[in-house]
Formats: C-alpha cells, sequence, structure tokens
C-alpha cells in the first residue's frame, strides 16, 4: 500500500491540479478562435459574428461562459490536494520512513 502511495506522488497533484482549471484550458480554444475571427465575446449573449458565411456566435458563447464552472472545479480540485497533502503526511508521520518502507533497506541490489 505504502509503496503505491510513494509510486503514485506526482499523480494526484498533477490530477487535482488539471481538474481545478479544466475549464480555463477547455476555454482556450474557444477565445483563441473568436480572437483570430474577430468576434465580440461575453457573457452577456450571443454575438452574430457571421465570417465565412457562417454564424460562429452560437459555437462561441459556451466558451465565455465555461470558466464559471470554474466555481466548482477549483475547490473540489484544491480540496483534493489538501486530503492528499494530510494523507501523505500522516503516512510519513506513523512509520513510512523510506519509500520500501519501515523494516526494510532503501535499497536492494535485486541479485542476492
Amino acid at each position: 500500500m505504502l509503496k503505491k502511495l510513494w509510486a503514485s506522488s506526482w499523480r494526484v497533484p498533477f490530477v487535482c491540479g488539471v481538474f481545478a482549471f479544466l475549464p480555463f484550458l477547455l476555454s482556450l480554444p474557444g477565445g483563441l478562435l473568436g480572437l483570430l475571427l474577430g468576434c465580440a465575446m461575453n457573457e452577456a449573449g450571443t454575438d452574430p459574428c457571421v465570417r465565412f458565411g457562417i454564424p460562429f456566435g452560437d459555437l462561441l458563447y459556451p466558451f465565455t461562459v465555461l470558466p464559471w464552472l470554474a466555481m466548482i472545479t477549483f475547490p473540489v480540485g484544491f480540496g483534493g490536494l489538501a486530503l492528499w497533502a494530510i494523507w501523505k503526511r500522516l503516512s510519513l508521520l506513523f512509520g513510512a520512513t523510506s519509500p520500501s518502507g519501515p523494516d526494510k533497506p532503501a535499497s536492494t541490489s535485486g541479485s542476492e
């Protein structure tokens, strides 16, 4: 159990961070497309924004309101990160002194 905890020490913060910032990461392509097309983008409503005979306003509008989802993903992501940090700290305090465990040597050559 503790070996898995030590081996996955980078995965949990990475997943929590990506989850927390996911609404912003998903809204970047829409904002970039709106900028390149010269469309006015805001949360108040859709802009007609007809380019090349295609109305892009309804397509780009969800990308402008997607960052509001961060009001949910930020607390959940950083709460998960805090719980992981507490779990990691408690595992260090109560017996997990090395990645291989408290009773085993820290490094083994594998050929005995």
